[in-house]
């Protein structure tokens, strides 16, 4: 039985496709003769993964921080204030330091073409 359903299925005996008019329907499938791959550094990708990171973990600290100094009773110049102060600046020097990477990674890619009848040989 399983051989019978091979044979049924197999490319040569494929199935005729009909509409409810009953004309054939033909499925066309157009390959690009090349494909581009874009190739990235795998050093510029870690260094902006890790600067993304730091930089959320930077200014979650300072929202904290802030928070805790505007809901205590503390002087202006407390170890709050400063250390508030430290983070939200290290937050937007990370800031800028992700969008240089950023437009470094990603504007020039390494291109490579690869031609579709070149992938498929065996």
């Amino acid at each position: 039985m399983a051989k019978e359903k091979n044979e049924r299925y197999s490319p040569t005996n494929e199935p005729e496709l009909r509409d409810k008019k009953g004309t054939e329907t033909h499925v066309v499938v157009e390959m690009p003769e090349e494909v581009v791959i874009k190739l990235v550094p795998e050093n510029l990708v870690r260094n902006y993964d890790m600067l993304t990171w730091l930089f959320n973990a930077s200014s979650s600290i300072s929202v904290g921080l802030w928070t805790a100094f505007v809901t205590t009773d503390m002087k202006l110049l407390s170890s709050l204030f400063f250390s508030g102060l430290a983070f939200t600046i290290m937050s937007l020097v990370l800031l800028v330091l992700i969008r240089k990477n950023r437009k470094k990674t990603f504007s020039d890619p390494v291109r490579k073409k690869l031609k579709i009848s070149e992938f498929h040989r065996d």
